[in-house]
């Protein structure tokens, strides 16, 4: 994506936090056919429009009593890992920045 003359580059925390927080701006961020899949443990699934569940929690609000966490940040790379330990259950999420603005550009849930 080539970038929009005189614009500068999207703020990862905005976008993070709309992403989150508005349903249609989540959707229209997404690049479908999305990389990565849902593993259930019996088949794997890709993601679709109509299976995709909205991300509403961000990383930083999650329950590290209960999940592990890890974060990957770069100048145009924004990647979070989740996991509860002991358990088969992993979700890794990526976001790149496309020309001036991030997409989600790959999501992989497990739970085995």
């Amino acid at each position: 994506m080539a970038k929009i003359k005189g614009s500068p580059p999207e703020d990862f925390a905005v976008f993070y936090e709309r992403f989150h927080s508005d349903s249609a701006f989540q959707m229209s961020r997404i690049r479908f056919p999305l990389q990565g899949l849902i593993d259930d443990g019996y088949e794997e699934i890709a993601w679709t429009p109509e299976n995709w569940e909205l991300m509403r929690t961000r990383i930083y609000q999650v329950d590290t009593t209960k999940f592990k966490t890890k974060v990957k940040k770069k100048k145009k790379y924004f990647e979070q890992k989740l996991w509860i330990e002991g358990t088969s259950f992993s979700s890794k999420r990526r976001f790149e920045l496309l020309g001036n603005r991030w997409f989600l550009v790959y999501a992989y849930e497990g739970s085995l």
